[in-house]
């Protein structure tokens, strides 16, 4: 999912065009995601992993790219495409 996101953070002239907030796992080590995000090559300023607070993205969340099944219907209750 990450390769299909590059291109949002390489447009807008050496800015991000797009902000890209990845919900970390509560059981999941915040290492196994910086680790999928450099190997993905995409630029440190375009990504930020956050802990805690999956609510709160999914309420300022223009677009969402979701893998689970719980986690797909949570996003759908917030209206978020």
């Amino acid at each position: 999912m990450l390769q299909a996101v590059k291109p949002l953070c390489t447009e807008g002239g050496g800015k991000p065009a797009w902000q890209i907030r990845i919900a970390v796992a509560p059981s999941m080590p915040r290492e196994l995601y910086t680790g999928i995000v450099q190997c993905a090559g995409l630029p440190d300023q375009c990504v930020q992993l956050v802990e805690g607070q999956t609510y709160g993205l999914l309420h300022h969340a223009t677009a969402a790219l979701v893998t689970s099944g719980t986690a797909t219907l949570e996003t759908a209750l917030f209206r978020v495409p």
